[in-house]
């Protein structure tokens, strides 16, 4: 992720059409506008898609995405679907 020229690594927990959960030791702050660069196993390349830090967490925090390209729609709706 990239707010501000700033990268921040985190673990995706959870990502669906809508947004993602992801965890690490820092990240971007609340209500911070961020680029989440992602490698779907769907796709040949990597793929950046906007997004707004919606809610914080420790250790964590919920990104709502902006508008996407149709492409990394269908990506994200080709991962298996994982129950809790």
């Amino acid at each position: 992720m990239t707010h501000e020229g700033r990268q921040y690594t985190g673990t995706t927990v959870n990502l669906g059409v809508g947004g993602m959960y992801v965890e690490g030791p820092e990240l971007p702050p609340f209500s911070a506008s961020i680029e989440v660069r992602l490698r779907l196993p769907a796709m040949d390349t990597e793929t950046t898609i906007a997004g707004t830090v919606r809610w914080v967490r420790p250790g964590g925090v919920g990104v709502q995405f902006g508008s996407m390209r149709a492409r990394d729609v269908w990506a994200i709706n080709k991962l298996p679907v994982q129950s809790a």
